[in-house]
């Protein structure tokens, strides 16, 4: 049917020898050129009410229609303001950015740019979990200390405490500040960029964290008050979320389920698929594919919509088992 495609950052800065987050950022030259090459085959370019109408269409038996395109935005980083939207208007694509209160109010943190930060900008990094500090010098040493660490925040750490952790760790060695490549959109800036008609402002959770770790009360919160926060600053509410992280141990069933009774009318994962008749018999549980940093040359779209990789990614598994 169609592909729905995730970026995070849309940025000219390389990528450097040390680019653990690499995969969430791309160039501007590779998002025009991947539209171009759509375009070079005939391709709808829609929006997500678009894709919901087409979607519920295949459900009703009555689909039809070209092959479509869709692109969204996790996070709202203010590079999609510089960079991406610029090209979205001049090609006259329709876009989403899914919002993050938290993020945009400053009130949580992107973690995985915080300990970026704090590994690329020390010889030795202070960790929570060993004595001492480790050393950091090398590319080689900065990936595997950045590993760690991620390791620990997103395993060892509740959801609700990772915020507070990695500013402890950003403290103790002497980092208090974002990059400002890796700032994200304050309501001012999300304001003036929701005028742009070919802008939709979804919904991406309170701040951010894997939803099925969460209890039911807090599951709730992060899934409807975004919705409200987001309606309350920008002048309506959300129909569409994306599930944070997106993969099978961040949201399952519960979290779909949710979604509909809070009455998104669709909702997003990051499972590496196309959009098919299978893969789309759950609104809420729609697969992206996701425009990778470390492989930014057209050619690759082509296998990311075949579908190829999705099913290598999960083989041995039924790749349309939604739990």
């Amino acid at each position: 049917m169609g592909a729905i495609f995730t970026l995070h950052h849309v940025t000219p800065e390389p990528l450097g020898n040390f680019p653990p987050n690499g995969h969430l950022r791309v160039a501007p030259a590779f998002l025009e050129a991947v539209i171009r090459h759509l375009k070079a085959r005939d391709v709808d370019f829609v929006d997500l009410a678009e894709v919901a109408r087409r979607v519920e269409a295949q459900a009703e038996g009555r689909a039809r229609g070209r092959f479509f395109a869709a692109f969204t935005l996790d996070d709202g980083y203010c590079n999609n303001a510089v960079h991406a939207a610029p090209i979205f208007r001049r090609e006259e694509v329709p876009y989403t950015i899914f919002v993050t209160p938290g993020l945009s109010d400053g009130s949580v943190l992107p973690w995985w740019e915080m300990i970026e930060k704090v590994v690329r900008d020390n010889a030795a990094v202070v960790v929570p979990f060993a004595p001492g500090s480790l050393p950091c010098r090398t590319a080689a040493e900065k990936c595997g200390v950045f590993d760690q660490l991620s390791i620990y925040l997103r395993n060892r750490c509740a959801e609700g405490e990772v915020d507070v952790e990695v500013r402890r760790i950003a403290a103790a060695n002497g980092i208090d500040v974002l990059d400002a490549g890796a700032r994200v959109m304050d309501w001012d800036e999300l304001r003036t960029l929701s005028q742009d008609p070919l802008c939709t402002i979804g919904a991406h959770s309170m701040t951010h964290p894997r939803l099925a770790r969460l209890n039911e009360a807090d599951l709730v919160y992060e899934m409807q008050r975004s919705r409200e926060i987001i309606g309350d600053e920008l002048g309506r509410r959300p129909d569409f979320f994306a599930y944070p992280y997106g993969y099978r141990n961040a949201c399952g069933p519960r979290e779909f389920a949710m979604a509909a009774h809070l009455g998104y009318r669709a909702a997003f994962t990051t499972r590496l698929h196309a959009l098919t008749a299978k893969s789309s018999a759950n609104i809420q549980a729609l697969p992206r594919l996701s425009l990778n940093g470390y492989y930014q040359d057209p050619r690759y779209v082509d296998v990311l919509m075949s579908g190829l990789p999705g099913l290598w990614k999960e083989r041995g598994t039924d790749p349309h088992y939604l739990g």
